[in-house]
């Protein structure tokens, strides 16, 4: 069959994973620079095509994308890893700290500093993504409210429960959820995922994973991505006919994570907030890796948080 004979069905999900590849391509090159064709390349579109298709699937032009993803994981370093703006600005190729801190604050509406200073309250002006999205920063979102006296006890309790562990990079079969994190989608998608997987492969031989591309406090709810993904035994991997990447091997910092969807993400701010800044670490510009455990299901979330770590760099 031709391509341009292909099902509409089939020919929509081929374009979602070329742009899916494109995407990954930008990820993965995000502190690198990065021209379009490039991009268009990787994900295998005539560079004269692709602008037009990445902006009818992403709802945002490809150069806005890498902008926005630049600045995301730049604030990330910022909030939970004291990293310096001089530094951040050299890493997302910004030409000065003047120009790295004029993006900032014309996408998030503050600047670099301010968002840094923020915990308890938090003033952002009128950027893009209060205009263009609706989206506000809130400090609910981004730090684990502060304790009566001080963190010194959560943090040691934090310490603890987290273990470094060095990962062999593994490949992994997904499916997209339609809507992100919104949690019918969610389960939805993982109950696809499971049933593809257990016709090819014994449930107890899989390995169950999520990526987490976005974080809530920073990116519009219809601008996150959530990857349901499963790491197959090596003799049904080809069975399985679902895009499939790598997750790349390195030093992960590994957190347990239980309860109601709705007391995920203060656990995952106790970690970042009280852990990250005092570890000698910063998070490496990988989402986040969530491994699913036995127990997990609708209602109640068990989880081991795997975040991509690397030595913490001065300015």
């Amino acid at each position: 069959m031709l391509p341009c004979d292909m099902p509409r069905h089939d020919s929509l999900l081929e374009y979602r994973r070329r742009i899916d590849r494109a995407v990954r391509f930008v990820l993965a090159h995000i502190d690198q620079p990065i021209s379009l064709d490039e991009v268009a390349e990787a994900a295998c579109f005539s560079k004269f095509h692709f602008h037009r298709l990445f902006t009818a699937l992403m709802n945002e032009p490809p150069g806005e994308y890498i902008t926005r993803k630049r600045l995301e994981r730049a604030a990330i370093r910022l909030v939970y890893a004291n990293a310096s703006v001089t530094t951040l600005a050299e890493d997302y190729g910004y030409s000065s700290v003047a120009a790295f801190s004029k993006a900032f604050r014309q996408w998030f509406g503050c600047r670099p500093t301010a968002l840094k200073a923020i915990r308890g309250r938090l003033e952002a002006g009128d950027g893009k993504l209060q205009r263009r999205y609706g989206k506000a920063l809130n400090a609910d979102e981004l730090f684990v409210p502060a304790g009566p006296a001080d963190d010194s006890g959560r943090r040691q309790a934090i310490e603890q429960r987290v273990v470094l562990r060095r990962v062999e990079g593994f490949e992994l079969h997904y499916l997209s959820s339609a809507r992100g994190y919104e949690l019918e989608s969610v389960w939805a998608t993982w109950a696809a995922l499971r049933e593809r997987a257990c016709a090819v492969a014994v449930e107890t031989d899989c390995r169950w994973f999520a990526l987490s591309h976005d974080h809530p406090g920073l990116t519009p709810p219809e601008q996150c991505r959530y990857d349901a993904g499963v790491a197959l035994p090596p003799t049904a991997r080809a069975a399985l006919p679902l895009p499939s990447l790598r997750v790349p091997g390195g030093r992960f910092a590994v957190y347990p994570v239980a309860g109601p969807e709705a007391s995920i993400l203060r656990q995952y701010l106790e970690f970042y907030t009280l852990w990250m800044p005092h570890s000698g670490f910063e998070p490496a510009d990988y989402p986040i890796l969530e491994h699913y455990l036995p127990g997990c299901r609708p209602g109640h979330i068990h989880v081991e948080l795997w975040v991509k770590i690397q030595p913490m760099r001065f300015a």
